[in-house]
């Protein structure tokens, strides 16, 4: 006979927490005194009294927003007042390091211009263009560009006419360019110096004039 008592299982106790209960305590109504409105007890002479603590408060309302919506709109425009200035600023300093270096810009073309006869000259040509065109790129990157010349339009804005046919029709084409221009994003540094001559006529120009 098997004489071995079953096991009993128990269950665990499990603790429950009540949650906490928020008291919330109560708060007055807010009366005329406490805003400083003294009240007759008369209905209608209150209810006029209100109505024009109403008023006045509506009206200072109105005038403290107007008052902010200007100080906002002013210190908007000081803020877009300084950046134009600033990116000014910047654009001087950069013209000022342009012009001075226009000379330099200048004895590269003059130097590129030459041919070159031996290896040794070729060599030393290709290392100078080399750098002329590291030069002008990080002038592109703020902002300068060489103005263009040949075979364009003459624009008296941006080209110097040296030169110029005397007689002649149709619109006046840049031929040749003696000194090369620079201009900024907004401003012409420097105008291109150059040779003019009137656009060659088209061939049904020509058969007409015949």
């Amino acid at each position: 006979m098997d004489t071995t008592e079953p096991e009993q299982t128990h269950e665990e106790d499990i603790e429950v927490i009540d949650p906490p209960i928020e008291v919330v305590e109560d708060v007055p109504p807010i009366t005329a005194s406490d805003l400083g409105i003294s009240l007759t007890g008369h209905h209608d002479d209150d209810v006029q009294t209100l109505l024009d603590v109403v008023a006045i408060t509506r009206s200072e309302s109105a005038e403290h927003l107007d008052k902010w919506q200007r100080s906002v709109a002013e210190m908007d425009n000081l803020r877009k007042r300084t950046l134009r200035e600033q990116a000014q600023v910047r654009e001087l300093a950069s013209e000022r390091v342009v012009s001075s270096l226009l000379g330099v810009l200048d004895s590269f073309d003059a130097a590129l211009a030459l041919p070159a006869e031996t290896d040794n000259e070729i060599k030393l040509l290709g290392g100078m263009a080399g750098v002329h065109a590291q030069l002008l790129d990080v002038l592109r990157r703020e902002g300068v560009e060489p103005i263009q010349a040949l075979g364009v339009a003459f624009d008296p804005e941006v080209h110097d006419a040296v030169s110029a046919p005397t007689d002649g029709a149709g619109e006046l084409t840049v031929i040749g360019e003696i000194r090369r221009g620079y201009r900024t994003r907004s401003k012409v540094l420097r105008a291109a110096l150059v040779a003019v001559g009137y656009e060659a006529a088209s061939d049904n120009d020509e058969d007409e004039l015949a």
